[in-house]
């Protein structure tokens, strides 16, 4: 079960200046409702020995609800170390390189707003974020918690004539899905996500984007739902809000999705989102002819992103 509500619950401004660190600390208590966030001066900034005042110890690191703001990089290789979230503030633009290891570096902390902010402190949680949510589910990034439900998922009759089912070897697969988790979701800021029904909140489907683009920046869309679910409606209420939200989100200059020919359900769902279908030659043989691939593409013509 996924838990939708608010992870972040405190902000602690470790600035090298007091005063910068209240001011920052007072703007965004003020702005991000449900969260505090409190001021704390550095009275150490050598390397080793970075303490906050009052001298107390990280609290446990484990989904604490804190994101640690800091322009120090002493205290961010500190937090660092000891599993805390921590982001990294300056008012010097040019001064990224003087952060090593560091996500996020952000220029007027101040403003960021509340869902930037609860994104950054998932990411640096290890904690899925959520990309949308609809009538009847919440479609989220993975996690490792998920690992079983997906295996049951691909164990299905149905799937397998279409898919390429999960390794036999447990233990790699699920590093596999550890590897995916943390390199995917940072790199692109997309991927294949965890589909969870709200009312049930058990996994009914995967779905989302492969990581490459074409060479005209087209992403692929791909899907499935479990089997009892199918035949429901899920499968067009999934790609309908992932497709909103690639429009508002993603840059895509349009999406596509390739479909066996004897997937006849699958290019149901497809035409009913507004695909259509286009030949697309896309491997050539010894001798530089192109062969027609065995599926069929689909194209959506409406795409129109929204990016600003």
């Amino acid at each position: 079960m996924y838990d939708t509500t608010l992870h972040l619950r405190t902000i602690v401004v470790a600035g090298k200046d007091p005063k910068r660190s209240e001011e920052i600390a007072g703007i965004l208590t003020e702005e991000l409702a449900g969260v505090t966030a409190v001021p704390e001066a550095l009275k150490d900034m050598e390397a080793d020995a970075v303490k906050s005042t009052g001298q107390r110890n990280f609290p446990k690191a484990k989904d604490n609800g804190i994101l640690y703001l800091t322009d120090s990089p002493a205290f961010h290789e500190r937090a660092r170390k000891e599993g805390q979230a921590c982001a990294c503030f300056t008012d010097d633009p040019t001064s990224s390189g003087d952060f090593p290891g560091a996500l996020y570096l952000l220029t007027e902390p101040e403003w960021v707003d509340l869902d930037s902010y609860e994104k950054i402190y998932e990411r640096l949680s290890g904690l899925p974020w959520t990309i949308t949510v609809t009538e009847r589910l919440i479609i989220r990034e993975l996690s490792m918690e998920d690992f079983s439900d997906l295996m049951a998922l691909y164990d299905d009759p149905e799937a397998k004539r279409f898919l390429a089912g999960p390794l036999q070897d447990k233990a790699l697969e699920k590093e596999n899905l550890s590897r995916y988790i943390r390199q995917v979701y940072g790199l692109y800021g997309y991927g294949y996500w965890a589909v969870e029904e709200r009312k049930s909140h058990s996994l009914v489907g995967l779905a989302g984007f492969q990581g490459k683009l074409t060479d005209r920046g087209e992403a692929e869309l791909g899907f499935l739902v479990r089997k009892d679910k199918r035949r429901q409606g899920i499968a067009t209420e999934i790609c309908r809000g992932i497709l909103a939200f690639a429009r508002k989100a993603l840059p895509f200059t349009g999406v596509i999705a390739t479909c066996d020919p004897d997937n006849k359900g699958s290019a149901a769902v497809l035409t009913a989102l507004g695909f259509r279908q286009e030949e697309r030659a896309i491997k050539k043989t010894d001798n530089g002819v192109e062969e027609q691939p065995p599926v069929l593409y689909y194209v959506l013509d409406e795409f129109h992103p929204q990016m600003v």
